[in-house]
């Protein structure tokens, strides 16, 4: 069960009407939205570029049992890309014993689950990447993920609901529009960055298109058909990337915004093999926690057109040439 009202995860907030209709606002005026507080948008609309072996993640690959660490010779920061064999590992110690087994830190107010080596483990929720069902196994361990973290705070922050826990109040993002705390990428506000660099970060990517189309058959669920799905859409989301709750914003903006800036998902998992992934990660970091998808499809068989996929294909661009998609 989704701990927040409906309102609060869909927002009903639209964006300004600018001359007159959608998508004719001057570009000055659209770069104007998307500055402080929250800096330079990491939405970067490059030409489609081909995924390369030399990209710092689809590179740096770790198996299980071997070098996590992800740092190469030089100091620079990698990204681990993980992929474990599939291993049935039996949990012996129950949900009972995960309290008396594990130690836990309290960090601003924030309780984080360690391991036996004393590593903490953050959550960094890209939309449309499974990220509910990982909160949802986090709280079960007494951990505070994702949706069910009450101790993330940003910067510009709209009127929370009364009768609601801290967790169902929304960041007030440049363009107006209204994001939950936990879909609001750490490249945008420095309170969110903050939060998350206190302990190591995982965080799922998905293949952008699919993400895509997932994110429009749940904003457009109650009205699903193929009209809904279009390039006009996606016209929508280049001039209010914002627009959903945050569910369109490329994946590299909560990753790390390029080569040369500040990377904010260490352990980067892919949701084309997540249980394996998930499962290997906590295994590494001595949590018992195990991931068993199931399907939530919702009644929306639409398919995208060939030009939508095109079109999304160069607005993700940066994740396709970064996540090695």
């Amino acid at each position: 069960m989704h701990p927040c009202p409906s309102a609060y995860r869909t927002p009903s907030a639209r964006p300004m009407v600018l001359s007159g209709r959608r998508g004719t606002a001057p570009l000055v005026l659209a770069a104007a939205l998307l500055a402080a507080p929250f800096g330079a948008l990491a939405v970067k609309l490059a030409p489609r570029q081909q995924p390369q072996a030399s990209s710092a993640l689809a590179a740096q690959v770790t198996p299980h049992g071997g070098d996590a660490d992800g740092f190469g010779a030089s100091g620079d920061e990698e990204i681990d890309v993980h992929v474990w064999a599939d291993e049935d590992q039996a949990d012996e110690d129950g949900e009972g014993a995960v309290e008396a087994r594990f130690g836990r830190q309290s960090s601003q107010g924030s309780v984080r689950l360690q391991g036996p080596g004393g590593k903490c483990l953050n959550f960094i929720h890209i939309p449309k990447t499974a990220g509910v069902s990982i909160s949802d196994i986090g709280e079960k361990i007494g951990k505070s993920w994702g949706v069910r973290n009450d101790d993330m705070r940003c910067y510009s922050e709209s009127t929370c609901m009364p009768g609601y826990p801290p967790r169902c109040c929304c960041c007030t993002m440049p363009d107006r529009e209204v994001c939950s705390r936990w879909h609001v990428p750490p490249s945008l506000d420095t309170k969110i960055a903050e939060y998350y660099g206190q302990c190591e970060s995982f965080c799922v990517v998905r293949d952008p298109v699919a993400r895509y189309r997932s994110a429009l058959v749940w904003n457009h669920r109650h009205q699903c058909s193929r009209d809904d799905l279009t390039v006009d859409t996606l016209n929508d989301v280049k001039w209010y990337p914002y627009t959903g709750d945050c569910h369109y914003i490329p994946q590299m903006a909560y990753v790390g915004c390029g080569p040369k800036e500040t990377r904010y998902c260490k352990h980067v998992l892919r949701f084309e093999s997540l249980e394996r992934d998930f499962n290997g990660l906590m295994a590494d970091f001595g949590i018992p926690a195990r991931l068993t998808l199931h399907s939530n499809a919702h009644n929306c068989s639409v398919e995208l057109r060939d030009d939508v996929k095109e079109a999304v294909r160069s607005y993700y661009a940066e994740d396709y040439a970064e996540l090695g998609y």
